[in-house]
């Protein structure tokens, strides 16, 4: 794909994905569940006909967190918007959240959310997710 044709491609999915975005981070201060704000998400998206804004799946998440740059950096958000933003495009996202053991001198455990596309992490960046977070949430869940 040409650079201009993505940078128009870009902005386009920023221009949906940013009242996506916001919508997201004021929900996620109004619901204390997040299986209920994943519910809500879906029962939204199910009740609106699809809508394609673009053809480029892979360039969901750079418009994501595009819009959470400066904000909010939490992949929650990132992740509950990126979900939405599928599930209203009429596709099958899953939204997974896990978590694993830090081996610092403060031990804990450090958590993670990243959407998933046919079993597959939608992000690049979240491809090892899977061998180093253990999952604690899954929505939907597998059949």
């Amino acid at each position: 794909m040409s650079q201009v044709r993505r940078r128009f491609t870009d902005g386009r999915m920023f221009v949906a994905a940013l009242p996506m975005s916001l919508a997201m981070r004021r929900s996620l201060r109004r619901h204390r569940d997040l299986r209920d704000l994943l519910t809500t998400v879906e029962t939204k998206a199910i009740r609106r006909p699809p809508r394609r804004w673009w053809g480029e799946l892979s360039r969901v998440p750079v418009a994501v967190s595009w819009c959470f740059r400066l904000a909010d950096r939490s992949c929650i958000g990132r992740s509950l918007t990126t979900y939405a933003l599928l599930r209203r495009q009429g596709l099958e996202p899953s939204f997974v959240s896990g978590v694993a053991m830090v081996s610092s001198e403060r031990a804990g455990l450090d958590g993670h959310a990243w959407v998933e596309l046919d079993g597959n992490p939608l992000d690049p960046s979240d491809r090892m997710v899977a061998t180093r977070y253990r999952e604690i949430l899954r929505h939907p869940a597998r059949g």
